[in-house]
């Protein structure tokens, strides 16, 4: 009788050591029953939208790595999609993670950018000709007489662009420049967006890679520790004026001996963007001002700070502020491209079959 005792206990003992573990592991591990039904819609419209889109460099492909760095949040949708003890925050969380995915793959479609706003296009294919269709093209022309031994002026050189083709870009030093005559289409009033592919020698200079009439108009150049630099001037009044986008903060550096496409844009709603071989990499306001770009009236440069006469008649002591390195494939616009357009110009350019 005892000894049943004992076993009546160790029994139930076991029993409600069972029972316990079990409710346990039924707490635990209880499936969730989340809806999920918005989840299902936007993985499937996701992976449809992933399995027809095609890489390349052709208008309507996408940038190349597009797929594969869409694919980890698809497949990390699915993972939450199959698994039956997810929580509401999970599902909720991975909507919005999906939906910005998705949102960004749709920006890697290269698009073709409109002419219509293109002031002007140099190639540097044999020549400085504007391939616009504008006419502004450009002349050699060397640089400050401080830059240079006297007696041997240098203008810009023909070189091989990112591709090893000879002759198809622009070699520049000393001054070295190419020089466009003013026109109003070059001092747009309200928008401007400048691309150019640069293979930058670093040196102790205030590089100018773009200007009309430096600060006064607008300007392009590496400056300390060769990071990019854009200014633009807006007139606020009859008389008075006020730099909007010269920003000391660091976009991005460019690398030595290395092609990189820049593209900057302003738009008339206060916004400047940089973006490093089609990338965005840093967007500013332009602390509220209103008012049309400033109008000047000097001649357009490339590699130089000023036309060179007029380098020399306003700064005779002038010891930097020119571009050593070789620049390529040119663009001006009266708009501020979008994200989509500044990725579209450098997956186009980056191709050789362009």
């Amino acid at each position: 009788m005892k000894n049943l005792l004992k076993l009546s206990v160790a029994v139930f003992i076991i029993t409600a050591a069972l029972f316990t573990s079990c409710k346990k592991d039924d707490d635990e591990k209880q499936p969730t029953n989340i809806d999920k039904t918005e989840l299902q819609a936007l993985y499937d419209e996701a992976l449809a939208l992933h399995d027809g889109a095609v890489e390349g460099t052709s208008a309507g492909q996408y940038a190349a790595g597009s797929k594969a760095d869409f694919k980890i949040v698809i497949d990390a949708a699915k993972t939450v999609l199959d698994d039956l003890y997810t929580t509401e925050a999970t599902v909720a969380a991975m909507i919005t993670q999906l939906q910005t995915a998705m949102d960004v793959f749709i920006t890697r479609e290269i698009q073709p950018v409109s002419t219509e706003y293109l002031i002007a296009q140099w190639l540097f294919n044999g020549d400085a000709t504007d391939n616009s269709g504008n006419g502004h093209d450009g002349e050699l022309k060397s640089g400050h007489t401080n830059f240079y031994t006297a007696g041997s002026p240098v203008v810009p050189v023909l070189a091989a662009d990112r591709f090893g083709n000879a002759e198809s870009a622009y070699y520049f030093d000393k001054g070295a420049n190419i020089e466009v005559p003013y026109s109003t289409q070059l001092n747009p009033a309200s928008e401007l967006s400048i691309s150019v592919w640069i293979k930058m020698e670093s040196q102790d200079n205030n590089d100018y890679i773009i200007s009309l009439d430096r600060w006064i108009g607008y300007k392009l150049n590496l400056q300390s520790e060769d990071k990019v630099y854009y200014t633009i001037r807006k007139q606020t009044a009859p008389d008075t004026w006020e730099f909007v986008c010269d920003d000391d903060s660091n976009p991005f550096t460019v690398n030595e001996n290395d092609w990189t496409n820049i593209i900057v844009s302003y738009g008339s709603a206060g916004v400047i963007k940089f973006f490093a071989d089609g990338e965005k990499v840093r967007e500013i306001s332009d602390r509220g001002v209103t008012g049309n770009l400033m109008q000047v009236t000097k001649n357009f440069v490339i590699g130089q700070q000023l036309p060179t006469d007029d380098y020399i008649v306003e700064e005779p002591n002038a010891t930097d502020g020119f571009f050593k390195g070789t620049i390529d494939d040119i663009r001006l616009y009266n708009k501020a491209l979008t994200d989509a357009e500044a990725l579209s110009i450098y997956t186009l350019e980056n191709s050789e079959a362009q």
